[in-house]
């Protein structure tokens, strides 16, 4: 995967870890490389992390309508959104049935966001998501679309283990978001070993403007992104 960070600077900017700013310096005045939570959990100062890029769009996950294809188990969808502080945590996670890597996730908001940046963590064995495509506003997406549709957005991920890795997103294609698809197409380990993901953390902010619960569909936006992917 040595030209996964490559790819990204193409696609969305420059592959950020965790302490380091959009500027390429390193955030200040946080101390310890904390993060931020969902708000409506106890927590300490790690709360109130400040990130340059964004903040945490956790809260306005609209998880009573989230849906995930292809997992093991029925009612995982929102296994992954975790709180920052326990983004590491392996107890709860998404797994793609045996053999089979794809897996989609569906997540509509509460109210438009702008999706700024997107960690993306598994295991260090493997079965972690070698890619991720991006479709915005579509409720409809199953593995045939997945294939067929233009992603708004797509991109070649690390092995992060350690959730440390944030891929900017391009901005003006991710902006006022009812929802965000995300469609993971293999494994780090190939196309017969099984996904699983333990974190999903979006960063940006959200607008004033409340979605509705009526599923977007037959929106195609076919903006084709500029990161090289092997199909």
């Amino acid at each position: 995967m040595s030209n996964c960070r490559d790819e990204h600077v193409e696609a969305g900017g420059r592959v950020l870890r965790d302490g380091e700013s959009s500027n390429g310096g390193h955030e200040h005045g946080h101390g310890h490389g904390h993060g931020h939570g969902h708000h409506d959990h106890e927590c300490d100062h790690s709360c109130s992390h400040d990130d340059p890029d964004g903040n945490s769009l956790l809260q306005y996950i609209d998880t009573t309508r989230t849906k995930c294809l292809n997992s093991r188990r029925s009612g995982v969808a929102n296994n992954c959104f975790k709180p920052y502080n326990l983004r590491r945590d392996r107890e709860k996670f998404i797994h793609s049935e045996e053999d089979d890597p794809e897996l989609i996730l569906y997540i509509p908001f509460l109210v438009a966001v702008n999706l700024k940046s997107i960690c993306i963590s598994g295991p260090g064995d493997g079965s972690s998501p070698s890619e991720v495509w991006m479709f915005r506003d579509r409720s409809d997406v199953d593995f045939d679309l997945a294939h067929d549709l233009k992603p708004t957005a797509k991109f070649r991920l690390t092995e992060d283990p350690e959730a440390n890795v944030w891929y900017p997103t391009p901005l003006t294609k991710l902006q006022h978001l009812k929802s965000i698809t995300l469609f993971f197409p293999e494994a780090v380990a190939g196309d017969d070993v099984s996904t699983k993901i333990t974190y999903i953390g979006m960063r940006g902010t959200a607008t004033s403007i409340k979605t509705t619960n009526k599923a977007v569909v037959g929106v195609n936006y076919e903006i084709r992104p500029q990161a090289k992917v092997n199909n």
